[in-house]
C-alpha cells in the first residue's frame, strides 16, 4: 500500500499515524508506514526548530541595540 506523505501538515500526519495504528493492515506494512510517518514528523520538527533558532539569532542583534551598548 502506497501512501503519499508529500505536502501533508504535521497535524495531518499525526491523524494519519493514528489511523494506520488502528488499521487492519498486515504488521509489516503497518510498521513500514508508521516509520515513514514518524520520520517525516521528526524531519518537520527539526526544520521548524532550526527556523526558530535562526530567528532568535537574527533578532539578537536587535535586542543588543535596545540596551544601548
Amino acid at each position: 500500500m502506497a501512501i503519499n506523505l508529500e505536502n501533508r501538515t504535521p497535524h495531518e500526519l499525526r491523524n494519519l499515524l493514528d489511523q494506520v495504528k488502528i488499521s487492519d493492515l498486515p504488521f509489516d506494512e503497518k510498521k513500514r508506514i508508521i516509520e515513514e510517518i514518524q520520520a517525516r514528523l521528526t524531519g518537520a520538527q527539526t526544520v521548524r526548530q532550526s527556523q526558530i533558532l535562526r530567528d532568535i539569532d537574527e533578532g539578537q542583534g536587535d535586542m543588543d541595540d535596545i540596551g544601548g551598548e
